[in-house]
């Protein structure tokens, strides 16, 4: 039996409207230490880089994880200026959370601080995505993982990312 191979559909590019940005966030949990990190990537409607951060937050398990990084892209978009967001996660249960349609973690202060953040003066569309199209993200955090730095920023494509083939605009 064959596996389906996925189509450009599913792993490129989506262009957004004039004056949107997309926001793509991955948590991860890594080894038998439980040690996680949390990052982010924003672009700007065209696919163009904009910021990317990631951070080692310590040990939890992958839900708080990708939560972290969820609060930490959007609160850098904030901060940034951008008002017009697209948010991609690829963790379903996160995409309900902040969709208002899981009840997994009610009371969290972590849940109810994006909740707060969502309510700010500004247009957030939260979108569950494959994994595949969560691909540079991935790579951000994977780069922070294998650094001896315990969070890193990004201003531009970080040259890792670019020999990898990882980043497609």
């Amino acid at each position: 039996m064959v596996a389906n191979r996925p189509t450009c559909a599913d792993i490129c590019w989506q262009k957004l409207l004039v004056d949107w940005v997309k926001a793509n966030s991955d948590g991860t949990v890594c080894g038998s230490d439980s040690l996680a990190i949390a990052g982010g990537v924003i672009r700007d409607d065209q696919g163009g880089w904009i910021y990317g951060c990631a951070r080692h937050i310590g040990r939890c398990y992958v839900l708080m994880a990708e939560l972290w990084a969820t609060h930490d892209i959007l609160l850098a978009a904030w901060n940034l200026g951008f008002r017009r967001i697209q948010f991609e996660t690829d963790n379903l249960e996160v995409a309900q959370i902040l969709q208002g349609r899981s009840d997994a973690l009610i009371g969290c202060s972590l849940v109810d601080t994006i909740r707060l953040l969502l309510t700010r003066s500004w247009s957030v569309n939260i979108c569950h995505i494959s994994r595949m199209q969560n691909m540079v993200v991935d790579r951000v955090v994977a780069l922070c993982r294998d650094s001896l730095s315990s969070s890193m920023v990004f201003d531009s494509v970080p040259a890792a990312l670019v020999r990898k083939e990882v980043v497609s605009f």
